[in-house]
């Protein structure tokens, strides 16, 4: 599904990943392939799906910082700052620079699926700075 998403094949990319999702049902590291899910989720406009999908990545695997990026700007997003600044203050003991001001602006901070989804809220992100 990563090389059908980053060829721009974003249905296709979501419709793989829904099977690996399925198929790593059980598995140890099925964080991994809900994390893969909520990427193409976000691309493809499922919000709701996307945010289900990093709170579950999360819960099988809290110090994985990847859901946790999503999970504070969909929460902000999503007008849920409390759930946003309590995953933001977990996310900053395992990322010393992390701050909503690098989330919101440094296009180099490691969102950029969730960047280009039209799915982050800067403003959102930067009211709660």
């Amino acid at each position: 599904s990563t090389a059908k998403l980053y060829a721009g094949e974003i249905g296709e990319a979501h419709a793989l990943a829904v099977r690996a999702q399925r198929i790593s049902a059980g598995s140890p590291f099925g964080f991994w392939w809900d994390f893969g899910r909520c990427l193409t989720a976000a691309l493809t406009g499922r919000g709701d799906e996307a945010l289900r999908l990093a709170e579950a990545a999360h819960a099988m695997s809290p110090q994985f910082r990847p859901p946790m990026r999503y999970l504070t700007a969909l929460y902000a997003s999503n007008d849920q700052p409390e759930a946003a600044q309590r995953v933001a203050t977990r996310l900053k003991r395992l990322e010393a620079d992390f701050s909503f001001d690098r989330m919101a602006n440094d296009a180099e901070y490691p969102i950029s699926p969730l960047r280009w989804s039209g799915l982050l809220d800067g403003n959102k992100l930067m009211e709660l700075a």
